[in-house]
């Protein structure tokens, strides 16, 4: 592999804190760290014990998130099930669910959680990730044309730049739908997926743009390039950057199968059992 699976889980949290640089930005990556640490101690997806751990439950099934906000919430769900992509699907139906958000949030869930999946998977093909996208959501979400066509034009726009400022237009028009930020996502990272400072740099030199945007540029091209392709002066802005690299280490732990002892470092003693055995991720 070109870089372990533990380097992209590190590399996806790390993107998504670099970015993160507003009160909602970083309350919303605060709340998918706790949802990490909820499937660290559950062994499992348990959305209530994730909503108490937050401690607005109430208010958070009240309120309909933007669909950027929706990806970076559920970050932890799209690493702990990346390896299948049905269960992925399944667990994020379920979550936006309980979230009781509308299906064009759930669509943008669905499409970056796939593309992530891909980078976790070492499976993402720059050329025909937006086509794969698309027939991803034509199995999961029934209601999904509308999204596919802007995604559609995603990739006309990558074949046939035309200029940043005027993509953003085409892509972001007045009468906007919630999912114009996922598809501007994918068209960030994929016009330079090898360059995880320039991918996050074009974002901060446009103005008016959704601040949770960046985030999820952020933790998709992490994902793609690993922590070891994020530069180190990047990294070092981090402020919380032991805990996100400890959660890494435990989340990926926990999806293995590994039986964590009290020992402060992981990886100073491991039981490993056969699949399913000691964590089922179900």
């Amino acid at each position: 592999m070109r870089y372990s699976l533990l380097s992209r889980f590190k590399g996806t949290l790390f993107g998504a804190a670099i970015a993160a640089r507003d009160p909602k930005s970083t309350q919303d990556l605060e709340w998918a760290v706790l949802g990490i640490e909820s499937l660290i101690s559950c062994g499992k997806l348990d959305l209530e014990h994730w909503a108490d751990s937050i401690g607005v439950a109430n208010q958070s099934r009240d309120s309909v998130f933007s669909s950027s906000t929706a990806v970076i919430v559920s970050l932890p769900i799209m690493l702990f099930f990346h390896e299948d992509e049905l269960t992925l699907g399944k667990k994020l139906h379920q979550a936006a669910q309980f979230w009781q958000q509308p299906p064009e949030t759930t669509m943008g869930m669905l499409a970056i959680g796939y593309a992530i999946a891909q980078a976790l998977k070492e499976k993402l093909p720059h050329p025909n990730l937006i086509p794969q996208v698309c027939n991803y959501l034509a199995t999961t979400a029934s209601d999904s044309a509308d999204f596919r066509q802007q995604l559609a034009q995603v990739q006309r726009l990558l074949v046939e730049p035309i200029g940043l400022e005027r993509t953003i237009n085409q892509l972001c028009p007045k009468t906007n739908s919630s999912n114009a930020n996922i598809a501007l996502a994918f068209y960030f990272f994929l016009s330079m997926p090898e360059d995880f400072r320039l991918c996050l740099g074009r974002i901060k030199q446009q103005i008016g743009i959704d601040s949770s945007l960046g985030v999820v540029v952020g933790a998709l091209s992490g994902a793609y390039n690993g922590s070891a392709g994020i530069p180190v002066v990047q990294q070092r802005t981090i402020a919380d950057s032991q805990k996100l690299k400890f959660l890494a280490e435990n989340l990926l732990a926990v999806w293995s199968g590994a039986n964590l002892t009290n020992r402060a470092e992981w990886g100073e003693s491991l039981a490993i059992a056969a699949p399913r055995v000691i964590q089922p991720r179900s």
